[in-house]
């Protein structure tokens, strides 16, 4: 049940060869070495880009996207999920937005399996079919939430939001 926190490992050791093959790929990505707390990029190492990665997913820091991806934190005490389920082609679509919960879930009951809840840092977003193709979310994959109801939220921690999660780094 690790799926998305692996990938995003995975995604920084990557990272992290391909900027001491070539120290100005940071310079392409437009990441300052200054906000990553580095001199030189020759001082790069697995942690910054690991910085790196989390907040190009959309979390703060390493710690909490750990946390996040792990998947095993309580909704009760659930962190901000951050803009992970965001990114800057889901802007726009116009989509129902909710401080509660309960809100967005009476209002994904009433589309009929055509859209999806998803959390938005400590929010929650109910989303149509064209949001999930903008994150690159293939068919096989959005079939499955249909197991936890399009229900990205309440599905936290399930196999099925690790593989739906998995997907939206692999193609981020």
């Amino acid at each position: 049940m690790e799926l998305a926190l692996n990938e995003a490992k995975i995604q920084a050791k990557k990272l992290c060869k391909a900027v001491k093959a070539d120290p100005n790929i940071l310079t392409k990505l437009k990441i300052s070495l200054k906000s990553i707390q580095v001199v030189s990029a020759s001082d790069i190492q697995l942690k910054h880009c690991q910085l790196i990665i989390s907040r190009q997913l959309g979390f703060e820091n390493w710690h909490n996207a750990q946390i996040v991806l792990s998947g095993k934190q309580s909704l009760k005490s659930m962190p901000d999920m951050g803009t992970f389920f965001n990114n800057h082609a889901c802007n726009t679509f116009v989509n129902l937005w909710f401080s509660d919960y309960e809100e967005a879930k009476l209002a994904l009951s009433m589309q009929e399996n055509k859209s999806w809840l998803l959390p938005y840092k400590k929010q929650f977003i109910v989303v149509k079919k064209e949001y999930l193709l903008s994150l690159n979310i293939s068919s096989n994959v959005e079939k499955l939430t249909t197991e936890i109801n399009h229900d990205l939220y309440q599905g936290y921690g399930s196999p099925l939001w690790d593989k739906f999660a998995c997907e939206v780094i692999r193609n981020r």
